[in-house]
């Protein structure tokens, strides 16, 4: 599938990764040549493959799921407005925008999945629709946040995902997101590791220089950017019993945070 990308410069072959791989010289992202839609997505993500990754489907990992959503929706605060409007790309079955209508503000999604779709139409009543961003309308200057927790990577179409975005928010609006990062442990010190579990429909990975060079393009400016996640004992050159120590893990801890150093990243973006 063709990938569009940020800006029209010649990209090239990633030096390590492998001829699937490209990278841009600008932006520095890392482009899958290979990747393509998961067909079964609807059907398999949200409960085999969520299961085989966090030991339970999406379903029956609710609390935790609305205990993530309210830990984003507290970092999101200090940016909103009490009523603010917020839309998320990939609602699945509703969690999220639940967890927002109940702090006060008015909120709404999208996702491919109409299974889930119908769950947060029927069981939560939340404003959900199945659609994907390049084919839903979204009026200009129209949002005061944007919300995208590991979607970002699914989409071809990078260019128009975030001019949409951008566009869609009101000057001062934030683009809340999640997204795999190529600035950690796992790429970084395990690199074949990372090649062999990659999903086949990631089509971009960034790095914490990447997207903030990236959003710069679309004025959109970062302002917050955090692991959500630390885990030393990814770490090469270190004794596993090592990296499992508190003193250890203190430091990684910190040094991580300063960074924003870990296998995935998240962050809030502002509309100049």
């Amino acid at each position: 599938m063709l990938i569009e990308t940020h800006l029209n410069t010649q990209l090239r072959p990633h030096p390590s990764l492998g001829p699937d791989y490209s990278i841009c010289d600008d932006t520095k992202l890392i482009y899958n040549m290979k990747a393509s839609f998961a067909p079964a997505y609807e059907k398999d993500y949200f409960n085999t493959e969520y299961k085989e990754q966090y030991g339970k489907t999406y379903l029956e990992d609710e609390i935790q799921l609305r205990s993530l959503a309210k830990k984003r929706l507290q970092k999101m605060k200090p940016y909103l407005s009490k009523e603010a409007s917020i839309f998320e790309l990939g609602c699945a079955y509703g969690f999220f925008l639940d967890e927002a209508t109940r702090a006060g503000y008015s909120s709404s999604g999208i996702d491919i999945s109409q299974e889930t779709i119908q769950y947060a139409k029927n069981k939560l009543k939340a404003q959900a629709f199945s659609s994907t961003l390049i084919d839903f309308n979204l009026l200009e200057n129209s949002l005061d946040a944007i919300c995208a927790f590991y979607v970002i990577e699914h989409i071809p179409q990078q260019k128009t995902c975030f001019k949409k975005i951008a566009t869609s928010l009101k000057k001062g609006g934030i683009f809340a997101f999640a997204l795999p990062s190529i600035y950690g442990p796992l790429f970084r010190h395990h690199p074949q590791k990372w090649l062999s579990t990659h999903p086949k429909d990631h089509f971009v990975d960034y790095s914490p220089k990447s997207i903030k060079k990236v959003l710069t393009l679309y004025d959109l400016s970062l302002v917050k950017l955090w692991p959500p996640s630390f885990h030393p004992e990814r770490l090469k050159f270190y004794p596993k019993f090592y990296t499992k120590t508190k003193l250890f893990s203190s430091i990684y801890k910190i040094y991580a945070q300063a960074l924003s150093y870990g296998d995935t990243i998240e962050g809030i973006a502002i509309k100049k």
